[in-house]
């Protein structure tokens, strides 16, 4: 299950406060700290949007992504700019110590404003939904294997006891009619 101390909320990082994730929205595809959580199930434009609490997901969708929003040089802040010249994200701290003199800075979400819906987005969350369907319909097919091979390995027990206890039966048999015939 995804653990909530490696997720930052994203709304709070936004404005520049680094909260613990607590849950994730599938609707803003965003993580949510505690406070965020409870403001966005009662704000009426996210009344509706679809909450789930982290610790009960698998995994997060957007996990990579969200752990690189932490900055490299300065990890108590989140990168929030693109430098073009250097082809580099980085904080605030980062513009003013290393890249005053840049001209091509620019804030990620307008540089990166399309991404969500471009095709090739699209077709990769189209190939990673098959791949789960493929791996989930796998792991059902060895559970069943699974329980098959439990059932068949049951049965056959089942059948070696009955033959050796007939097997048995017919030895003895076997015995009483030489010692007739011996008696004989």
């Amino acid at each position: 299950m995804a653990s909530a101390d490696q997720h930052v909320c994203e709304p709070c990082s936004r404005g520049e406060t680094v909260s613990s994730g607590y849950s994730w929205c599938s609707d803003c595809e965003e993580i949510l700290c505690d406070v965020c959580d409870k403001s966005h199930r009662v704000n009426k434009l996210t009344l509706s949007h679809n909450l789930t609490e982290i610790r009960e997901l698998p995994f997060i969708p957007k996990e990579t992504v969200i752990n690189f929003r932490l900055c490299g040089n300065h990890p108590e802040k989140i990168v929030d700019f693109y430098c073009a010249f250097h082809d580099v994200v980085c904080c605030q701290t980062c513009i003013a110590e290393s890249h005053r003199a840049c001209q091509q800075v620019k804030v990620i979400d307008d540089v990166s404003g399309g991404i969500k819906s471009s095709a090739l987005a699209e077709d990769v969350s189209k190939a990673v939904a098959s791949l789960l369907k493929t791996f989930q319909s796998l792991i059902e097919n060895r559970n069943s294997n699974k329980e098959s091979v439990f059932l068949q390995e049951a049965t056959i027990k089942t059948s070696i006891a009955k033959l050796k206890q007939d097997l048995l039966q017919h030895v003895e048999s076997l015995e009483k009619i030489c010692s007739l015939n011996w008696q004989i």
